[in-house]
């Protein structure tokens, strides 16, 4: 009869709502990403009897917003929406009979969401999303190709490569996760692992041609790439 009543118990936790996820209450959350580093080598030219210096940097940002409601005890609807930015540039002395190559990505995601709460307690809660999603991404690629000049004996230009690429996606998204709640009003979440489909629309230009494709893909997503922080801030009635 006690374990009866302790399971009992249990489940009443599990599906009573709590002051952060009850019908009614607003979350906003969001994330904001930086990262800068570069990096340097040397090389020695024989041709120019001294030693060179070849580096690159990089910057990447990211920033993802977003809002919703409780429209019924923890159960909340919401949209959510992404931009993403990374640039990669080389610079110094470029080694002759090479390559210098700089790159530029950008994405924009916009997304509705419903996510389902399961309180364990006051502080901690399972959760599962479900994400529907539109995304664009263009990304742009610049090689320039260095001979040696036979009269300076320096690094020459000699030619370059332009490519340019977009990407259309729309998809599905499945993915778990666990929220704890230091407080009333702050949420931390972590997920890892996502079940969806995805169709995706790419085309290409570059010097010589252009090429259109598409793909879609239905599966298990268990790398590291999903695995997925934030932070919420709920506002109650």
């Amino acid at each position: 009869m006690k374990q009866l009543i302790l399971l009992a118990s249990l489940l009443i936790l599990a599906t009573g709502a709590f002051a952060q996820t009850s019908k009614g209450t607003l979350v906003l959350s969001g994330g904001l990403g930086l990262n800068s580093n570069k990096s340097e080598g040397t090389y020695y030219s024989d041709a120019q009897s001294t030693d060179n210096t070849v580096s690159s940097k990089r910057l990447s940002y990211s920033i993802s917003p977003g809002i919703g409601y409780f429209i019924a005890d923890n159960l909340a609807w919401g949209i959510s929406t992404a931009y993403n930015f990374e640039r990669m540039k080389p610079g110094g002395t470029p080694m002759p009979n090479s390559a210098l190559i700089s790159t530029k990505s950008r994405s924009l995601s916009i997304g509705t969401y419903l996510q389902k709460y399961v309180m364990l307690s006051d502080k901690i809660a399972l959760h599962a999303k479900a994400n529907l999603y539109y995304a664009y991404e263009q990304d742009d690629l610049e090689s320039a190709f260095y001979g040696l000049n036979p009269i300076t004996y320096e690094p020459e230009q000699q030619n370059s490569y332009t490519n340019t690429s977009t990407s259309k996606e729309a998809g599905l998204a499945i993915s778990p996760g666990i929220t704890f709640f230091p407080s009333n009003k702050i949420g931390l979440g972590a997920s890892f692992g996502e079940l969806g489909y995805t169709y995706k629309a790419l085309a290409n230009e570059n010097n010589s041609s252009d090429s259109e494709s598409s793909i879609s893909t239905f599966g298990l997503n268990l790398s590291s790439s999903s695995l997925v922080f934030s932070i919420s801030y709920y506002i109650s009635r």
